[in-house]
């Protein structure tokens, strides 16, 4: 769940249906993932992931130019950078008849993400000054994790740094005035 705020503005001199979009969300994630680790069969693998990001997004806007409901697409690149780090590493791995649980509180998601976002919607003109909008995305981000840590060495060896991506669908609605 993100709440943030949404500028837009146009371009008149070039295109009126046209516009530059921005917005500044402040989101947070959870997470829970298990697995085999893949370097070893006899190892399992939990992470947990409770962060707090700030995701900035911007790009251009195109407003079909007639009737109240104007379909949109807007296309451009974005950032998510993460303010509140949680994470925990619990690892399960087996020796013959031993079995070894190591635990540690470290964030495999990399701080700082960079990628590219997608959306489709609808402007509903109730009047020029009153615009409600709906469109629902998809933005990528992908990032290393360049902080050290034992995750690293276990993962990828020492001196390894650990690649993150993160992909995701939203559903965006809100009012313009």
């Amino acid at each position: 769940a993100t709440l943030g705020l949404l500028l837009n503005t146009s371009l008149p001199r070039s295109n009126r249906w046209l516009s530059f979009q921005t917005s500044i969300e402040v989101g947070k994630n959870l997470f829970y993932g298990n697995g085999v680790n893949p370097t070893n069969s006899l190892r399992f693998d939990e992470v947990y992931i409770n962060d707090v990001n700030l995701i900035g997004k911007a790009g251009l806007k195109y407003t079909y130019p007639k009737g109240k409901f104007r379909p949109t697409m807007m296309i451009g690149g974005n950032m998510l950078y993460t303010l509140k780090r949680d994470g925990r590493r619990v690892e399960d791995s087996r020796d013959g008849s031993t079995i070894n649980i190591n635990e540690g509180s470290e964030n495999v998601i990399a701080k700082a993400q960079y990628g590219m976002n997608f959306n489709l919607g609808f402007d509903y003109y109730l009047s020029q000054t009153i615009i409600p909008f709906i469109s629902i995305g998809y933005s990528t981000f992908s990032g290393t994790n360049k902080d050290q840590g034992q995750i690293r060495a276990v993962v990828n060896g020492p001196n390894q740094s650990l690649n993150s991506s993160i992909k995701t669908f939203n559903i965006n609605a809100g009012l313009y005035f």
